[in-house]
């Protein structure tokens, strides 16, 4: 009789395609955030609208890593997106205290955790419809 509980070859799957896309989604924040941050101190955009930019960049990177993640474990799109979402949080405290003895998103918080969980809820979810439709065009 097999035991359906957290050691199960499937739950290690999950847990490792959801690491990676929010590794990958960690990438990508870091690579948009540095001509932002380029463009903030040229002057290009004004200070005051770097809290924006911050959850408009890191939307986008956990939109790339939901998508990622779904593709990569093929089902359970909402709680992969959730859960990448969070994961990317995470590292960014993770980063917060190793690099900067402390992680206390003050202004943008809540603005922050959400854009990172609906970015990867939307990925994850667009990774998912676009599957869908090819799985019917094949069947026909």
């Amino acid at each position: 009789m097999r035991r359906a509980d957290s050691t199960g070859p499937g739950f290690k799957r999950y847990v490792m395609k959801v690491l990676i896309g929010s590794l990958i989604a960690l990438l990508v924040c870091l690579v948009l955030l540095f001509p932002a941050s380029a463009l903030v101190l040229a002057g290009v955009f004004d200070e005051s609208l770097s809290g924006v930019i911050i959850i408009v960049v890191t939307l986008i990177g956990s939109f790339i890593g939901g998508m990622f993640s779904a593709k990569r474990v093929g089902g359970r799109t909402l709680f992969v997106g959730i859960t990448e979402g969070i994961l990317l949080i995470l590292w960014f405290g993770v980063i917060g205290i190793l690099f900067f003895e402390s992680f206390i998103p003050s202004e943008n918080g809540l603005g922050l955790l959400l854009a990172t969980v609906a970015g990867g809820v939307l990925g994850a979810m667009a990774a998912s419809s676009g599957r869908s439709s090819r799985t019917k065009r094949s069947r026909k």
